[in-house]
């Protein structure tokens, strides 16, 4: 490659493994562009380091080139083209003061509009003076102009009504014996909303002290001379143009002025601020209505209130709009909703305006009758042409077969003709039934865009709306990542757990349109005012990367290793990916980590059979590398079929029939599979009520046991995973003794307990229990009568000898008989650090060594194909067993391709247990296509 580009590369979810190899691995000059990364410096600083140690790398090799080509810089731009402006919606007003959430009948398009209520939400009005005062203005908080006027408009009224509170608390000083300045002044302590506190407040109202009559008289002046210096009479003096660095310098001086009120005047600043900002809260045309949200944010899914919203954006020249949601369903049925709004009021007025059809058709027919008449007389044969041109021309809104564009949100598809729009929404609706409503959203304007839909519809919607003929697109997070696909408005449709700051970035950085909009919005629907707080000041999290290294991945480097085993330059490539990892950087602990994983994946290769002595790949290395992103069950996959597991299941199948695979078989592969891919553990909930699931349901929901020589198979694939782990960290230890730290100091208190080392080895240490010394008193062993206690007798009969362990750990006795790689992680000695997530072993008991329940959704769909029992009974969310199933099937189809591979051209090829899998993985594919099909409907 000569150049490459990375967008999003460390921010998408699932993705920053890859990327980051990819940035290890690259070579040629690259742009990487993101607006979601908290700690830009701290990567820049990673990426330079690794292009350093690329220089070295080439500089041994004998490679010349520019030192130019190995530097890396950083351009940070903290200007968006647009400003954003947001705003809160909750619902039609008629139904707010009826106090009701059951939608209302659809009104006609010009009183819906009118039932939209925004509430403009000053970006201050979700900060408090308590975080201002301790934390500063938080620098997420961005202002448009618009933002600024009100904000020094609220500061110049505070600062008003407190001097005159001030003159007036004088002047009753000399009248009124008692009273004080101080306690005028803080009887008008402002009241905050309980919805706008911050996590950390106990009281809705701030907390006043007395002020001293010179520290208020002190801010006062200061203020004053301040807002003056503040005035946009000032600031923008002589009433030429103001450009946008104009307004950004009178922001930071704005947000200047009031984190000093809080830091620099006491008490009489801080609560002045606190005015102001409730003062600017109080700038919402609905506080209460807002403040509500918080009780019913489930408004979010009524189609009524949807279509009211999206008639008073278009009227204002809002569109088009991206909603996002996080549930498919909600999606779904905000699009089916409104389409059937749309179809009623498009029915009402063409019941209302069917007498005029009438008389229009009866005028076409009288011309056509004189077009007939006027064919034997030429000389009325024009006339009668020109009437019937001009009588037939029924306006296209009154045909049946036509949407009325009053009732639609599309708009004029810009370098798209007619045609060629309509084919293309046919082509991507091919197979869909026809009275769906996708298919009837995409002629309203209405998009949708998830996951869960056929990839050819989700590429028309992108078309269409980058085409502007599409002006309402509902979406998941599928297009808040390099999607490009820009809007004047972004509406979030209610709260939910995936909405962070994160997908907030990403979703609001689309309301905008470069070239198009000089002001973007972001439109709140009911959600609560405390996440719409966190949202809008919550910085972008920063970047850890991933850990660098698995099993898996080191059979990959070693294949590649030995496939290039005369390209040094490759080779030292490899090198990179171990060397300087990203989320190795800054942490010493990490890299050791690393060695330790990467020696135990020797070891356990070698045992599994996959590597030979020489560290080239063998056997079923091949299928374990396909299966890379599978792990752990890649290798247990692996096991299963080097036992002979999946050959006793298949061994009657025939490969020549062409028929499918008999049930049977394909119910015992699928159990087998069912424990080791795509696991989901069984809800305790529906653990709980599983005998009334199972009777209102086809599903059955907890997944049986496998035979006896499957489970016997797998336990032992666990147990030497153990085994593998125990025998290099012996063998570690054994070599590297007296570099490790002492095994008999206490971790909290630092306290070092006397050791007893046996005279075989050096490495055999054994503690000798003395709770005199931990006390602080003398030492006596257990061993001296003396010091012998009935407690200390029972101990000293626990002692163990302990290589590997930690001393403390063997008191319980059970020394280095590990069952569990949990129990080796916990009982290690000092100084070796282990990660036992990367320990390939298939989990099949919790930590008290019970049966995991693991949810059986997989043979559940393959036996009814019902998505509503898998919701029901199974206890899955629709969009989350779409994306279970979708991956189970591409692990089907993986295996079935990698199994074809290797026996292409080999006697094996017609091995029953490759026929098995390739039908298997070919029936599920095509159940798995009629998950969202116009046959479910009919099912369900």
């Amino acid at each position: 490659m000569r150049e490459g580009g990375i967008r999003e590369g460390g921010t998408v979810e699932n993705t920053g493994a890859i990327w980051e190899h990819c940035l290890l691995l690259i070579r040629c000059p690259f742009l990487a562009l993101s607006a979601t990364i908290g700690n830009p410096e701290q990567v820049t600083s990673w990426l330079q380091s690794v292009k350093a140690l690329q220089q070295q790398q080439d500089f041994q090799l004998g490679i010349q080139s520019p030192s130019s080509s190995y530097e890396v810089r950083l351009i940070q731009h903290s200007e968006r083209y647009a400003d954003l402006r947001y705003h809160t919606f909750n619902g039609s007003s008629s139904e707010q003061s009826s106090g009701s959430s059951a939608p209302a009948p659809p009104a006609l398009p010009d009183q819906a509009a009118a039932q939209a209520v925004f509430n403009k939400l000053h970006p201050c009005a979700v900060l408090t003076a308590h975080q201002v005062q301790h934390s500063g203005f938080p620098s997420e908080v961005s202002l448009e102009p618009c933002d600024c006027l009100e904000l020094f408009s609220s500061m110049r009224q505070v600062h008003q009504a407190a001097a005159q509170l001030s003159d007036h608390s004088l002047e009753e000083c000399s009248t009124a014996k008692g009273a004080s300045v101080t306690d005028s002044l803080n009887s008008t302590a402002v009241a905050v909303p309980d919805a706008m506190l911050s996590p950390h407040s106990q009281t809705g109202t701030l907390a006043a002290r007395p002020e001293p009559e010179a520290e208020r008289q002190a801010w006062l002046a200061a203020c004053n001379k301040s807002l003056q210096a503040l005035s946009p009479d000032v600031q923008f003096v002589g009433g030429k143009q103001i450009s946008r660095s104009a307004v950004r310098v009178w922001e930071a001086q704005l947000k200047a002025e009031l984190v000093s009120w809080a830091s620099q005047h006491g008490a009489a600043g801080l609560h002045a601020l606190d005015q102001v900002l409730h003062q600017v809260l109080q700038q919402l045309k609905d506080v209460s209505g807002w403040q509500s949200a918080t009780a019913d944010s489930s408004r979010s899914g009524n189609a009524s209130d949807f279509y009211s919203m999206l008639r008073s954006l278009d009227q204002q020249g809002m569109l088009p709009m991206l909603t996002f949601s996080f549930d498919r369903r909600k999606c779904e049925s905000l699009a089916g909703g409104l389409v059937m709004i749309l179809e009623e009021m498009e029915a009402r007025r063409r019941e209302a305006q069917r007498g005029d059809v009438h008389k229009l058709q009866a005028a076409a027919q009288r011309a056509r009758k004189a077009q007939k008449a006027s064919r034997d007389k030429k000389t009325g044969r024009k006339d009668a042409e020109d009437a019937l041109h001009e009588d037939t021309a029924v306006p296209t809104d009154m045909l049946e077969d036509r949407v009325d564009p009053d009732f639609s949100f599309a708009g004029r598809a810009r370098s798209m003709p007619p045609g060629e729009l309509t084919d293309l929404i046919e082509q991507c609706t091919w197979g869909m039934d026809a009275d769906s409503a996708l298919v009837k959203a995409l002629h309203r304007g209405i998009g949708v865009h998830h996951s869960g839909l056929p990839t050819k519809y989700r590429q028309v919607v992108e078309i269409l709306f980058r085409c502007h003929y599409l002006r309402v697109v509902i979406a998941t997070g599928t297009l808040a990542y390099g999607i490009n696909m820009p809007c004047r408005t972004v509406a979030f449709a209610g709260d939910h757990i995936f909405l962070n700051s994160l997908q907030f970035r990403q979703m609001t950085g689309r309301a905008g349109r470069r070239g198009f909009d000089t002001l973007g919005h972001v439109i709140f629907w009911a959600v609560p005012p405390r996440k719409c707080a966190s949202l809008l000041i919550s910085p972008v999290p920063k970047l850890h990367g991933n850990f660098p290294l698995s099993v898996t991945l080191t059979l990959r480097l070693l294949a590649l290793h030995s496939a290039a085993s005369g390209d040094s330059q490759l080779q030292n490539d490899l090198l990179r990916l171990l060397q300087r990892p990203f989320y190795a950087a800054k942490d010493p602990q990490m890299q050791q980590k690393m060695h330790h994983l990467f020696q135990f994946s020797l070891q356990y290769l070698q045992r599994q059979r996959t590597l030979n002595g020489l560290g080239q790949p063998v056997q079923l290395a091949g299928m374990a590398m396909h299966l890379f992103w599978t792990e752990p069950a890649n290798f247990a996959f692996v096991t299963l079929l080097r036992k002979g597991i999946f050959h006793q299941i298949c061994g009657e199948v025939n490969h020549e029939a062409a028929g499918p695979l008999p049930d049977s078989t394909s119910r015992k592969l699928l159990l087998v599979l069912s424990h080791i891919f795509e696991r989901v553990r069984l809800a305790p909930a529906v653990h709980a009520d599983q005998q009334v699931r199972i009777q209102e349901s086809p599903s059955k929901v907890i997944l049986e046991a496998m035979s006896p020589e499957a489970e016997s198979v797998l336990a032992e694939h666990n147990q030497e995973a153990v085994d593998s782990l125990v025998a290099y960290i012996s063998h570690y230890v054994s070599a590297h003794l007296d570099s490790l730290p002492p095994a008999n100091v206490l971790p909290p208190s630092g306290f070092a307990y006397p050791l007893t080392t046996t005279a075989a080895s050096k490495s055999v240490i054994d503690l000798r229990w003395q709770p005199s010394a931990a006390c602080g008193g003398s030492v006596h062993d257990f061993g001296h009568p003396s010091g012998m206690s009935e407690s200390g007798g029972a101990l000293q009969n626990f002692r163990k000898e302990c290589r590997i362990s930690s001393p403390f750990a063997a008191l319980s006795g059970h020394a280095e008989d590990f069952s569990s790689l949990e129990e080796v992680v916990q009982c290690v000695r000092p100084g070796i650090l282990l990660d036992a997530a990367s320990v390939p072993s298939v989990r099949m008991t919790d930590r008290h060594g019970r049966v995991l329940p693991l949810n059986r959704y997989i043979l559940d769909y393959w036996g009814h194909g019902q998505k509503q029992a898998l919701t029901l009974a199974n206890g899955l969310r629709e969009g989350d067993a779409w994306e279970h199933i979708r991956t189970f099937v591409g692990v089907l189809r993986a295996i079935a391709t990698a199994m074809e591979k290797m026996v292409e051209g080999t006697d094996a090829a017609g091995d029953p247990v490759v026929h098995s899998f390739g039908k298997l993985a070919e029936a599920f594919n095509l159940k798995h296509k009629e998950f969202n099909s116009a046959m479910q409907k009919q099912r369900g």
